[in-house]
């Protein structure tokens, strides 16, 4: 069996916990420390998004595409079930208990207005069109509509993917250039156009996460990246290469610097997965990484309301540097989650096991 027959058979990628413990990781520290560094890689703790977002293309196509191959086609239904019973319950039992909150016990604040000002948004999905005060959301929203759109791509226009992919990304693109941004504006006569959060969004990075997952599926363009790809140091190159870009002293990352961290995070998802016997993988498979990833996304719901506790406990014990509040907030995310997953999201998750296809990829 060689390596291409290898992937492919292959059912759990283990590197992308670990991958996703970084993720979030980076994004908590992003919304619980104040930025007083002279390292530019210190704000840019929010483009562990853009990893979760190559990560999510390429794990949910790969799933699509194994599901049609096996079966012959792909079932809308079932993936959608999926996707439901992951997301859902969590998350709308959050927007339904801080309504509460809000509503019954702490009505005077600002924010709990704000909050019950904004729940249309919250119950749509549409926080990426909005600025609503619950400001983590425009990633979910953007998630969902990608969920949404993209399993119809794949099952009703698979013939046309590198078309639809190609126009996609330079339309992603044109919007993510300064350059372009300010043409589009002008010849619109609309300066206040890219105001607006849905232009900034980028969804470049799930789009390249699709990208990889038909560039590994297919054993022509296999081979070609394999080169690329396979070597067992390559993950730690890749990884090399990306820290040095996020450490570049732009002060505005849009455009192409933007573009090559994420070209840079699809070779270090790709040489990742490719084979499991790389130089990160004892990194990456270290039991606290490869639990944090697995409950990320409890982590990525419930940080900012544990960051808000985690700082009036910090003010209470005297604890003003930004080392202490950041740790003492990723532990309190981390202990939630936890709790979460244990005692409130496993039961959904064995309900979605029952509409999962035994053959599909997983972390």
């Amino acid at each position: 069996m060689d390596a291409f027959d290898r992937y492919r058979a292959q059912a759990s990628f283990g590197a992308l916990d670990g991958l996703r413990c970084l993720c979030i990781v980076a994004v908590v520290w992003h919304h619980s420390v104040a930025i007083d560094f002279d390292l530019p890689i210190a704000g840019r703790g929010f483009l562990g998004v853009d990893l979760f977002f190559v990560i999510s293309g390429y794990l949910i196509v790969t799933l699509l595409l194994r599901e049609h191959r096996r079966t012959g086609t792909i079932s809308l239904r079932n993936f959608y079930i999926r996707r439901t019973l992951r997301i859902f319950p969590v998350y709308y039992a959050i927007v339904f208990a801080l309504s509460l909150y809000y509503w019954l016990v702490n009505t005077d604040s600002e924010v709990g207005q704000q909050f019950l000002k904004d729940i249309p948004i919250y119950l749509t999905y549409t926080g990426n069109f909005f600025h609503p005060g619950w400001a983590v959301v425009w990633s979910l929203a953007a998630e969902e509509q990608f969920y949404l759109v993209w399993p119809q791509i794949e099952k009703y226009f698979s013939r046309m993917f590198w078309p639809v992919m190609l126009f996609l990304l330079a339309a992603n693109q044109l919007l993510n250039f300064p350059q372009s941004r300010s043409a589009i504006a002008e010849a619109l006569n609309a300066p206040n156009l890219f105001a607006l959060p849905i232009f900034e969004v980028t969804f470049t990075p799930i789009l390249l996460g699709v990208c990889l997952a038909h560039g590994l599926d297919e054993r022509a363009s296999f081979d070609r990246l394999k080169r690329a790809l396979a070597g067992r140091l390559l993950p730690l190159g890749w990884l090399l290469g990306l820290l040095v870009l996020v450490m570049l002293p732009n002060e505005d990352i849009s455009g192409f610097h933007r573009l090559t961290i994420h070209v840079f995070m699809v070779g270090l998802l790709g040489s990742c997965i490719i084979r499991e016997d790389h130089a990160l993988m004892p990194l990456l498979r270290l039991k606290p990484f490869v639990h944090i990833g697995m409950i990320s996304y409890g982590v990525y719901l419930f940080h900012i309301h544990a960051i808000g506790v985690a700082e009036r406990l910090a003010e209470k014990f005297g604890m003003m540097d930004s080392g202490p509040r950041f740790m003492l907030s990723l532990a309190l995310s981390i202990i939630v989650a936890d709790l979460s997953f244990r005692f409130f999201e496993r039961p959904f998750l064995k309900l979605k096991a029952r509409f999962s296809d035994v053959h599909s990829p997983r972390a």
